[in-house]
Order: C-alpha cells, then structure tokens, then sequence
C-alpha cells in the first residue's frame, strides 16, 4: 500500500508541477499576445502614414501635370503670337 501512495504522492506533485508551468505558459502567452497587438498598432500606424505620403504625392503629381499642362498651352499660343505678327 505504500508504493501505491507514494505514486498518488508523485502523481499529485508532478500535476502541481504541471500546472506551475501552465501558469507560467499562460504568463508567456499573455505577453506574447500584448506585444503583438502593440506590433498591429505600430503596423497600422504605419500604413496610415504610408497612406498619407502616397496621397500627398498623389496631389502634388496632379498639381505638377496641371501646371505642366498650363505652361505648354501659355506656351503655344505665345509661339503662335509670335510667328503671327
């Protein structure tokens, strides 16, 4: 009858053994899971300011091409004034 107990004894050890290591698992775990939401909020972050870039360049290609497009119209006809006297 003792062995029998002193297996119970170990089973019993070897669980609180176990669930030690659970909690430190679920510790782990939780970290883990903070330090990939504050990743997700640094990689959202990020593509909102990619975002704002792109459409910043976005205006100002527009701008540029409605600039250029003025400048070679103004140019055209200050050409046909010219050879018109």
């Amino acid at each position: 009858m003792g062995s029998i107990r002193t297996d119970i004894n170990a089973v019993w050890t070897e669980m609180g053994s176990l669930r030690s290591e659970m909690g430190g698992l679920k510790t782990h775990m939780s970290s883990m899971q903070a330090d990939l939401q504050k990743m997700v909020t640094l990689m959202e972050a990020q593509e909102d300011r990619n975002r704002f870039v792109l459409d910043a360049y976005t205006i100002i290609f527009k701008r540029q091409t409605s600039l250029e497009k003025k400048f070679h119209l103004e140019r055209a006809k200050t050409q046909k004034t010219i050879k018109t006297p």
